[in-house]
C-alpha cells in the first residue's frame, strides 16, 4: 500500500496505529483492494470464456449463493457485536461531569454524537434492538431479505451519523451498508413492483445444482 501511494499517488502513505478506520492508509488500502478485485474478476472471466466458449459468458451460481451466504454471516455476527453493545451499553456511556460541565462550542462533533446517544439508555437500546434484529433474521435464507431491508434502513442512518459527525469508522460502516443492499439485489425488481408500483409479486425460490451430495448438505445447514 505504501508502494501503491507512492507510485501512483504521489502520496507518502504510512501506516500508523492511531485507532482510526478512515486514515490515508485505509483510502488507499480500499483503492487497492478495489484495483485488485477488478484485475482479479476481469481475468477471471476471459479465463472462464475461453474454457466453455466464446458464445457465452457463463454465471457459476454455486461460487454466487456462496457468497451470499457468507456475507449474510459476517454481516450478521457484525450487527449482533453493534446490537449487543447498545443493548447492553457499552458502546456509548453517560455524560461524565467534565463533559456537562463543557462549553458546547468546545465539543468535537463526535464527542457531541457521544453525548447525545449516552444521554438516553433507552433510545440506545432502541438503536441496538434494531441491529440485533436484522442480524437474527440473516442467520436464515426465508428472512435474508427482510433482514437486508431492516439493516439497510439501520445501517443508512448509521452511515449518515457518521459522516456528518466526522466519527472515524466511515469505511467501516459504507462497507457492511453495501454488505445489506448486495444481500437485497436479487429481490430489487420485485420490491420495486410491490413497494412503488403496488404490483403482486412473489420471491423467487433458489434452485442450485449441486456436483456433490455433501455441498447440499452443508447448503441447506446454512
Amino acid at each position: 500500500h505504501p508502494w501503491f501511494g507512492l507510485r501512483f499517488l504521489h502520496l507518502p502513505v504510512q501506516f500508523t496505529e492511531s485507532g482510526s478506520g478512515d486514515t490515508l492508509y485505509s483510502y488507499v488500502k480500499l483503492l487497492v483492494v478495489v484495483v485488485s478485485s477488478v484485475v482479479a474478476a476481469t481475468a477471471w472471466v476471459f479465463l472462464d470464456r475461453r474454457r466453455m466458449g466464446a458464445e457465452k459468458v457463463p454465471t457459476d451460481p454455486l461460487l454466487r449463493e456462496g457468497l451470499r451466504v457468507y456475507l449474510r454471516y459476517v454481516l450478521a455476527v457484525a450487527m449482533l457485536g453493534y446490537g449487543f453493545a447498545k443493548v447492553f451499553p457499552t458502546q456509548f456511556w453517560a455524560p461524565s461531569v467534565s463533559r456537562l460541565l463543557q462549553p458546547l462550542g468546545d465539543s468535537s462533533p463526535m464527542g457531541l454524537l457521544w453525548t447525545f446517544m449516552g444521554s438516553s439508555v433507552a433510545y440506545t437500546r432502541f438503536a441496538g434492538m434494531g441491529e440485533l434484529l436484522g442480524g437474527c433474521l440473516l442467520f436464515f435464507r426465508r428472512t435474508t431479505t427482510l433482514g437486508a431491508l431492516v439493516l439497510t434502513v439501520v445501517l443508512t442512518q448509521v452511515v449518515a451519523l457518521n459522516f456528518c459527525y466526522d466519527v472515524p469508522v466511515k469505511l467501516g460502516s459504507s462497507l457492511l451498508l453495501f454488505m445489506a443492499l448486495y444481500l437485497l439485489l436479487p429481490d430489487a425488481s420485485r420490491l420495486i413492483e410491490f413497494f412503488w408500483f403496488h404490483r403482486p409479486t412473489t420471491l423467487p425460490t433458489r434452485r442450485i445444482e449441486f456436483p456433490r451430495p455433501w455441498l447440499r448438505t452443508a447448503y441447506i445447514s446454512l
